[in-house]
């Protein structure tokens, strides 16, 4: 059999055409990509996306729809080649999958979409996918499972030139989704990932979001028996590897990891504690955890406050042991990092039977204790 090179036909001009406009041996780095999709570049991803609407059903969901179609709007312009306009269509599967095709095509799986908890960890997941394709590792992907440079495989399907006949798009598509699902090396994982932390950077959209989608795959792989059906992610990097990966470099860029920002957590709340005849009392909670009973107005502005300030304290990602009780104003009181949460007055004492100080702790203590038995049953 001849040499791969030899059997490869690239039409008179072609070339000329390549080198013209910047693209041999350099196409698809960061740095040298058109900010916009090329012409075959749509055709290719056009067929890709007709063989995808032979393979899955896909769904219209009034809720999910513009949220989608929002991020991709926030992330697109963000990343190397913002010109692209992206388009998101959902698929009905059970896996938790995301893909997206030259050309601006990204897909979403109902199964993704079902087990995030907030926008931040499926934006993280379309920032990912758009960075696969603004630096065009499907592309990378596809020359090198074909043994060919990228320029080589460009010339080939006329990405930069003239056109390519149906048949030849139509394997082409084909090509483009088996090579996706082969998967992406863990060199073109990582770009996407740290890529996907840049364009999240300053958004409305924390990066960290992308980490605890990733320690939530891990949670559901550990718990299946088989590893769980981890999709489109079944050929990735290992999802641990992921994770320090993705964690080191939010760690290195001074992003403070909020995972309860990102994944969700218990939220502080006031309400009005049963009438003992004492006078109204608020009972501020942690999810389902009492933590305070304050002495209060009508309106329970204490117990509204407090609530407030501990979603601030929590928010900003508070460490459990920094809760403390000190002195403010000569009465004892429980601080998180600097936050005042609320003073133990003698009114609270003596409706509690006990006495400031001894208040203040059980007070402090229960905290800890709320946030200790959240984090132990939260993802990490």
């Amino acid at each position: 059999m001849p040499p791969l090179k030899a059997r490869i036909h690239i039409r008179p001009g072609t070339q000329l055409l390549l080198l013209s406009c910047g693209l041999v041996c350099r196409l698809g780095t960061a740095s040298d990509t058109p900010p916009d999709s090329t012409p075959k570049e749509v055709e290719m991803g056009k067929e890709a996306a007709g063989q995808v609407a032979k393979r899955y059903k896909f769904i219209e969901d009034k809720d999910w729809q513009p949220r989608l179609e929002h991020m991709v709007q926030v992330i697109g312009p963000r990343s190397e080649r913002p010109l692209i306009k992206y388009q998101v269509k959902i698929i009905d599967d059970d896996t938790m999958n995301a893909f997206t095709l030259p050309g601006g095509y990204v897909y979403v799986t109902t199964g993704l979409l079902k087990a995030t908890r907030t926008d931040h960890e499926v934006a993280g997941v379309l920032a990912h996918e758009i960075a696969h394709n603004a630096r065009m590792h499907v592309l990378r992907l596809l020359a090198r499972q074909k043994k060919l440079q990228l320029w080589q495989l460009l010339a080939v399907v006329g990405v930069a030139a003239g056109g390519s006949s149906g048949a030849d798009l139509g394997r082409m598509g084909l090509m483009i989704i088996d090579a996706i699902l082969n998967g992406y090396s863990q060199e073109a994982e990582h770009e996407a990932d740290e890529a996907a932390i840049a364009y999240l950077v300053g958004s409305e959209y924390s990066p960290v979001g992308l980490l605890t989608f990733m320690e939530l795959l891990r949670d559901k792989e550990e718990r299946s028996p088989h590893g769980g059906d981890p999709g489109i992610y079944q050929t990735h990097p290992l999802t641990p590897d992921r994770i320090r990966y993705l964690a080191d470099r939010l760690t290195e860029l001074g992003i403070p990891l909020n995972r309860r920002l990102t994944a969700g957590g218990a939220v502080a709340t006031a309400e009005k504690a049963p009438e003992t005849g004492a006078g109204v009392r608020s009972r501020v909670t942690l999810g389902k955890t009492q933590l305070f009973e304050l002495v209060d107005d009508p309106q329970l502005s204490r117990g509204t406050e407090s609530a407030k300030r501990l979603n601030e304290a929590l928010q900003a990602n508070a460490r459990m042991y920094s809760v403390e009780v000190q002195s403010v104003e000569g009465t004892p009181a429980v601080v998180w990092e600097g936050i005042l949460l609320t003073k133990v007055t003698a009114e609270d004492a003596e409706a509690n039977g006990a006495t400031q100080a001894e208040l203040a702790r059980k007070w402090a203590n229960d905290l800890k204790a709320a946030v200790w038995r959240e984090s132990v049953t939260s993802p990490k």
